[in-house]
């Protein structure tokens, strides 16, 4: 009897005893990555993103209607005449003009008041995105740029918050992700592929040895964006 209840006690305790399960750490931008890959408009973001690349810089761009493209500003701009309070297009900056491999004639530039830019072009785009409205805090977001020599990454980050006033600029949003130069202008998506705005600087600036992007409010009238 003794040893019969010595092998019905074993065995509870072996039955009460389990193996402990390691939960398998995941960052933020990788979850934000695993959430993008089910969202049926993302295939469909990226066929909208654009590289432009003209004799002096590679930006980015994207269709938003058939003949038209929105990118940042200063991809168009002569910075020095804004620092003067002065804003004109630097031709140099359009001279051998390419939206995304083909050859681009731009007929119209529209600016806004801070720093985004929509070019009218003699191409057609098949594929355009649409706008969406203002993100809130901890949402995903995710863009295709072009740092460095690299063509059509994916940038994907959490909308981290705003910052009151910036370059000049209010209300501007920060995205955690590390962006670089070739990235301006690249559109901003929710995670639906709708555009929340576009790539426009670093913050801080300069680098103080951590980064977020700066996305700045686009304040283009309706009548501008069709």
């Amino acid at each position: 009897m003794k040893a019969i209840l010595i092998a019905l006690l074993a065995f509870g305790l072996a039955a009460c005893v389990q193996t402990p399960q390691v939960a398998q750490h995941q960052s933020g931008v990788n979850l934000a990555a695993m959430k993008l890959a089910q969202e049926p408009d993302y295939a469909h973001a990226k066929l909208a993103t654009l590289r432009y690349e003209s004799n002096v810089l590679v930006c980015s761009a994207t269709a938003i209607a058939p003949h038209k493209v929105l990118t940042a500003a200063h991809c168009v701009e002569n910075l020095a005449s804004r620092a003067l309070g002065i804003r004109m297009i630097d031709q140099s900056k359009l001279a051998g003009l390419k939206l995304g491999g083909r050859t681009a004639r731009v007929s119209q530039i529209d600016l806004d008041s801070n720093d985004a830019a929509i070019l009218t072009t003699d191409l057609y785009f098949t594929h355009t995105a649409k706008f969406g409205p203002k993100p809130e805090q901890g949402d995903v977001v995710f863009s295709f740029g072009n740092p460095s020599t690299t063509k059509g990454v994916l940038l994907v980050g959490l909308v981290a918050g705003w910052v009151g006033r910036y370059m000049g600029v209010d209300n501007v949003m920060l995205v955690d992700r590390n962006d670089w130069y070739g990235c301006s202008g690249a559109a901003v998506f929710d995670a639906q592929g709708r555009i929340v705005g576009v790539v426009n600087s670093i913050f801080p600036y300069p680098n103080d040895g951590w980064r977020l992007t700066g996305v700045y409010p686009l304040t283009f009238t309706p009548e501008q964006l069709i």
